[in-house]
C-alpha cells in the first residue's frame, strides 16, 4: 500500500490551467490579434542582407580555400595541354618537313691582266658562233647650268644631230662627197661637213657608218626627233642606189636658232659647257655594268655633245643645255662570262657559267677609235670578278629522285658546277630520296668570295 502514490490535486490543477490558458492564446492568433507579449512570445527579425558578405575581418573558411585551389589547378591544365599541343605541332612540322638538299656552286675568283685580250664583233657583221658578239646601246643625257649674261645678241645657229648611213646597194664601199645632202619626208635639209666612205654591205647586211651631219639653213624649224628614213637627193638619178643608200637618225637634230637673245661672254660660256659635259661624262661612265642579261662596257662608250638653245632666266642669268649621247656596245653575259672562263678554267669551254664583277672591274680599248657597230672591238680588263658555275637544279632532283641516301654524293660528283652539297631527308627514319623530283627542294647557297 506503500507503493501507491497518491493523486496530487494541485498539480493537475495547475496543468489544466496552464492548457486552457494555450487554447485562449492559440484561438486569439487565429482570429489575426496579436500574440500576447510574453517572455517566450518574443520574435527577433533578421536583418536584411545580414550574412550577403563576410566582414572584412572575417576569416576564410576551408571550403574558399579549396575553391581556390580547383582554379588554380584548372589553369596549370590548361596551359599544360596547350603546350603539349605545340610540341606535337612542332614536332609533326619537324618529321614532315619534306627532304631538302643545299648546294654550293663552283665559284673562282678572276684577277684581270693585259694578257687577257677579248675580240667583240658587231652583231650585224658575219661571224662564227664561237665568236664573241656585240651590240650597240644608245643613251641620252642632257645636264644644264646658269650662267651670267651681258646685253642682247643676235645669233645664227644650225641644227646638228648623228645620223647613220646605210649601203644596201653594193658590195664595195661608196664615198660621198663634202657637203652630201640628206633629207627628212618634211624636206628638211642636212649636210655631211666632210666627205664619208660608207662601207659595203657584207652578204644580206648592209654597211654602216655613223656620221654628224649639220641643218642647211639656221632656225629652230630644224631641231627634231629621231627620224627613221634620210634619202640622199643627189642619188635620184641612179634609181638603185638611190633606194640602197640611205640614213636614219635615232637621236634627232637639236641647236638650231635664228633671232637675238642675251649675250653671254665666250669664255664664261666655254667654261661653263666644259663643267657641264665633264658631268654628262662622268654619269655616262656610271651606267650600270650588268644587267638584262648582259655586260654594258661604258668604259668603252662613244660620247658626242650637243649645245641646246639657251633659255632666259630671271635676273639677267641664262641657262646652257647640254646633251650627251652616248653609245655603248654590249655582250651577252653568258657568252662573255664562257669568254672569261676560257682564260682562267680548261675545263668552261661547254660550262653554264655567270660573271658577277666587283667594284673596280673596267674595261679598255686596244686599237684607236673603232667604228661602233660596223668594226670589231678589241679590248682588256681591269679589276678582279667572280665566276660562278651554274647548276641545273631540275636535273639534279630528277637525278636523286628514289636513289638511297648512300648514292648521294656520287650523284652530286657528276654535276662539275657543284662544290660541295648537303642533303636532309624527313621523316628521319627515311633512307631514300621521294621517288617524285618535285618533293625535292634545292636550294643553291650563293659562294662566298674567294
Amino acid at each position: 500500500m506503500q507503493d501507491i502514490v497518491p493523486p496530487n490535486d494541485d498539480a493537475d490543477a495547475a496543468r489544466a490551467r496552464r492548457e486552457h490558458a494555450n487554447e485562449e492564446e492559440a484561438e486569439v492568433v487565429a482570429e489575426g490579434a496579436p500574440p500576447e507579449r510574453s517572455i517566450r512570445n518574443v520574435h527577433v527579425p533578421a536583418r536584411a542582407g545580414r550574412h550577403s558578405r563576410p566582414a572584412p575581418h572575417q576569416a576564410i573558411g576551408p571550403e574558399a580555400i579549396q575553391g581556390g585551389r580547383r582554379r588554380s589547378s584548372r589553369w596549370i591544365w590548361t596551359a599544360a595541354s596547350l603546350a603539349l599541343l605545340l610540341l606535337i605541332v612542332s614536332a609533326a612540322l619537324l618529321l614532315l618537313r619534306g627532304t631538302t638538299v643545299t648546294v654550293t656552286p663552283r665559284s673562282q675568283t678572276v684577277v684581270f691582266d693585259p694578257i687577257m685580250r677579248f675580240v667583240a664583233h658587231p652583231a650585224d657583221a658575219a661571224a662564227s658562233e664561237s665568236q664573241l658578239i656585240y651590240t650597240v646601246h644608245t643613251e641620252v643625257l642632257e645636264d644644264s647650268a646658269i650662267v651670267a649674261a651681258e646685253g642682247v645678241e643676235h645669233v645664227e645657229e644650225r641644227a646638228s644631230g648623228v645620223i647613220t648611213v646605210f649601203n644596201e646597194y653594193s658590195a664595195d664601199p661608196v664615198r660621198l662627197i663634202k657637203n652630201t645632202r640628206f633629207q627628212t619626208q618634211d624636206g628638211l635639209i642636212y649636210r655631211t661637213p666632210e666627205s664619208i666612205v660608207v662601207p659595203g654591205r657584207s652578204g644580206s647586211t648592209a654597211g654602216r657608218i655613223d656620221v654628224e651631219v649639220f641643218a642647211d639653213q639656221p632656225g629652230s624649224q630644224y631641231n627634231s626627233g629621231p627620224v627613221t628614213r634620210l634619202s640622199v637627193p643627189g642619188l635620184a638619178d641612179t634609181p638603185d642606189m638611190f633606194a640602197g643608200i640611205y640614213a636614219r637618225s635615232d637621236g634627232g637634230f637639236s641647236g638650231g636658232f635664228s633671232g637675238s637673245r642675251p649675250a653671254i661672254p665666250q669664255a664664261t660660256l666655254a667654261a661653263a659647257r666644259a663643267e657641264v659635259r665633264d658631268r654628262l661624262e662622268s654619269n655616262a661612265r656610271s651606267i650600270a655594268l650588268a644587267g638584262d642579261g648582259e655586260f654594258r662596257f661604258a668604259d668603252l662608250a662613244r660620247i658626242t655633245f650637243e649645245s641646246l638653245p639657251p633659255t632666259t632666266e630671271q635676273g639677267g642669268t641664262v641657262r646652257i643645255h647640254e646633251r650627251a649621247t652616248i653609245h655603248i656596245p654590249a655582250v651577252d653575259e653568258r657568252a662573255f662570262a664562257q669568254a672569261v672562263a676560257s682564260f682562267v678554267s680548261a675545263d668552261a669551254s661547254e660550262a653554264d657559267v655567270v660573271l658577277y664583277p666587283r667594284e673596280g672591274m673596267a674595261a679598255t680599248l686596244v686599237q684607236e677609235s673603232p667604228a661602233l657597230g660596223s668594226e670589231p672591238i678589241e679590248f682588256t680588263l681591269t679589276g678582279t670578278a667572280l665566276l660562278v658555275w651554274q647548276v641545273d637544279t631540275e636535273l639534279l632532283a630528277d637525278s636523286l629522285a628514289g636513289k638511297g641516301q648512300d648514292a648521294f654524293q656520287s650523284v652530286v660528283a657528276t654535276f662539275a658546277g657543284i662544290e660541295t652539297a648537303e642533303a636532309s631527308l624527313s621523316p628521319f627514319w627515311r633512307s631514300s630520296f621521294p621517288d617524285d623530283p618535285s618533293a625535292i627542294d634545292i636550294t643553291v647557297r650563293f659562294p662566298s668570295a674567294q
